[in-house]
């Protein structure tokens, strides 16, 4: 409930007709209850004799069991305590309604804005861990594929150190000098086809001829008395003087490895396509945790409007009732099914109360002032994310339905601030007619 509605409560204790219409072993629990609340959420629920109402059913069960079908007998004594218990009954719902009279009616919208910011802080769990989930996964790919690039570079780099490779070319010159040299030691060389392109650039008619004939000779060298001599034939030369000499050169260059040039080329492709998916990975991942902080900020805000407004978040005193009811059916050993549905409920329970306990816990007293009009608004906003809105829209749904309906309309009517006044006084009529039926029948 909203805190506001603290004023409003009352509290009526049945079957108390064994303690003399008194309020008896339930009181001390219940004083606990409500110092913890007052403790923890600064509101004061008081229990006076105002707030506190005694009743039994014995005039109930009376008036049945006399009815002409069961035919039950009681004796004049009997009738007697049940009628004490019946003027004591109505003496209390009237001594209760009138006190009503006197409350300011409590705004309902306000304690279901309540309910519903603490269903959609449990309904926000998954769509966080979803989110959460994906955003690991992506800075898991992005680890992957920045070693990836690092592999790439450092091939690239070892393939770089090998692109280069040396290479000898062969050039040739005319050179006019005379010389001697012999002719029985010529060997020539036979240049055909496009071998012969090598030498258009001396000897331009060089295609005419088919083959071209390059000879190499053997210079005829003189000892030390002046004498020439051959180094192959010696003294059995054969003398013959040329004063025109085709001559090959090398030059010694360097030019790319085709091979390691298209591998290094695939490499820089390759490396470049995963730079490109690690650039959308983290735009991914820049929007993911954009998101995250919008759901986290709005769960925030429902925490922080849980913590000031609700009179608790949770019901702190579920976990002890429902560990004292499994506690009964294990000591009674009569239905196992009865208690694992115990277990099962106190289960969901403890999860709830955790996550609730954490938005609570961390929502900081800075995190802005949210009525129950800034709900709808929040939620739209959170609807309309890019990548898990859609998601979040149905955790949506399922909290609205547990709390309002299955309308957008049922919604938008609990959280307008000025809701359809026509439904408003609808049910304001409907309370007044029941409330004035239930108090003729009181009266008598």
């Amino acid at each position: 409930f909203h805190r506001s509605a603290a004023d409003n409560i009352v509290f009526c204790f049945t079957n108390t007709s064994g303690y003399e219409f008194s309020v008896s072993e339930t009181l001390t629990p219940l004083s606990e209850l409500l110092r913890q609340i007052s403790e923890n959420q600064n509101v004061e629920i008081p229990l006076k004799r105002h707030t506190m109402y005694a009743y039994d059913n014995m005039a109930y069960r009376f008036i049945c069991a006399v009815q002409p079908e069961y035919g039950c007998k009681f004796s004049v004594n009997q009738e007697a305590l049940y009628s004490k218990s019946y003027s004591i009954s109505r003496n209390e719902t009237q001594r209760m309604l009138e006190h009503i009279k006197t409350l300011k009616p409590h705004r309902a919208r306000d304690s279901i804005s309540i309910n519903y910011a603490r269903s959609v802080v449990l309904h926000m769990t998954e769509p966080l861990a979803m989110i959460n989930s994906t955003v690991q996964q992506t800075i898991e790919k992005i680890a992957e594929r920045q070693k990836l690039v690092a592999d790439f570079h450092n091939d690239e780099e070892k393939l770089r150190e090998i692109l280069m490779k040396p290479i000898k070319l062969v050039h040739w010159k005319i050179e006019t000098d005379t010389r001697i040299y012999c002719k029985a030691c010529i060997v020539e060389t036979h240049y055909r086809g496009d071998q012969r392109l090598q030498f258009v650039g001396i000897t331009p008619n060089v295609m005419d001829e088919d083959p071209f004939v390059v000879r190499d000779v053997t210079y005829l060298k003189k000892d030390e008395n002046g004498k020439y001599f051959c180094d192959n034939c010696d003294q059995n030369y054969k003398k013959a003087v040329n004063s025109m000499w085709l001559v090959s050169f090398t030059e010694e260059k360097e030019e790319e490895d085709v091979t390691v040039a298209t591998d290094l080329k695939e490499k820089l492709n390759k490396r470049q396509g995963i730079e490109q998916q690690i650039a959308v990975n983290q735009k991914l991942k820049t929007e993911l945790e954009l998101e995250r902080d919008t759901i986290v900020k709005a769960s925030t805000k429902f925490a922080y409007f849980l913590n000031l407004y609700s009179i608790a978040p949770y019901n702190d005193a579920t976990e002890k009732y429902l560990k004292q009811l499994i506690d009964k059916e294990e000591k009674m050993e009569i239905d196992d099914k009865k208690r694992k549905s115990y277990e099962q409920l106190l289960g969901k329970y403890l999860v709830e109360k955790e996550v609730l306990s954490k938005a609570v816990k961390n929502a900081p007293a800075d995190a802005g002032g949210v009525q129950a009009a800034d709900v709808i608004e929040i939620v739209q906003d959170l609807k309309s994310l890019r990548h898990y809105g859609k998601d979040i829209e149905k955790a949506l749904v399922a909290a609205q339905k547990a709390n309002f309906g299955d309308s957008e309309e049922d919604l938008e009517y609990h959280f307008h601030p000025f809701g359809p006044r026509h439904r408003y006084q609808q049910c304001q009529r409907k309370y007044e007619n029941v409330l004035k039926k239930s108090w003729n029948y009181i009266v008598g």
